[in-house]
């Protein structure tokens, strides 16, 4: 008399008594038990989740185990900016577990618009002319910079789980002022340019951003009269053009 016993990863062992004669040849027809069933984990409102059985990644979801040891696990899924979700489930041997998880959700949306604009959050360089982004409950700085000729733009904004925030930023021109005025008085209405741009006849104040301009009076039976100005930030500069004739 003998006793058989049968073993294979993830069946249940197998085990028999069996009385050989002598002389005798005997086959055995060893009906192995699964001791697994099959595990498959969904997410909504998006799926791309982490999954975690008994503390230990197993993949992201949708996520689909067809040879899941039977018995009871921790089940975990996790995804940024997402509540982490956590439940008990139990596999059973040749059954089907299924579970669809829903995540709620942990962040808000925040929408930048800066048309030509280089766009910072928090200080870091995030896009230029707009920039969306799902982020965390909290408070940000948002800026928004072009060159030296503008001053940048810059906000703070707090954002709630949930909320969709939309923000419009721009780069304002540092400016100055200058007023021209044209001399003798036969020449005081001459016409004014500014880097070859007409603007309008004299006395006039012109608003630029700071920089070196041409500026040129302009008047029939005058000879042109130009002079090199630079424009300082919140200056308004005085500037007087003496025409003289042929």
């Amino acid at each position: 008399r003998h006793a058989l016993r049968v073993q294979l990863s993830l069946y249940h062992d197998y085990s028999e008594d069996l009385q050989i004669k002598d002389g005798e040849t005997k086959t055995v027809s060893a009906a192995m038990k699964p001791s697994f069933g099959s595990l498959e984990v969904s997410s909504t409102p998006e799926e791309g989740a982490d999954v975690h059985i008994d503390g230990k990644s197993a993949g992201k979801t949708p996520y689909s185990n067809n040879r899941q040891p039977s018995g009871k696990y921790v089940l975990r899924v996790t995804k940024a900016l997402f509540n982490d979700v956590e439940e008990e489930i139990t596999v059973s041997d040749g059954m089907p577990t299924k579970r669809s998880v829903t995540l709620g959700n942990n962040f808000g949306e925040l929408i930048i618009s800066a048309p030509e604009n280089t766009i910072l959050l928090n200080g870091r360089q995030v896009g230029t002319g707009s920039y969306t982004a799902r982020l965390s409950p909290g408070k940000y700085t948002v800026r928004a910079e072009r060159n030296q000729l503008y001053l940048p733009d810059e906000k703070e904004v707090f954002l709630a789980i949930g909320e969709k925030k939309e923000v419009t930023l721009g780069a304002k021109p540092r400016l100055g002022s200058i007023s021209v005025y044209v001399e003798p008085v036969d020449a005081r209405d001459a016409e004014i340019f500014v880097n070859n741009e007409s603007k309008g006849k004299a006395p006039v104040v012109v608003p630029l951003m700071i920089g070196t301009y041409s500026m040129l009076a302009r008047k029939a039976n005058f000879l042109d009269k130009s002079e090199s100005v630079a424009i300082r930030e919140n200056e308004q500069q005085k500037l007087t053009l003496t025409l003289v004739t042929y």
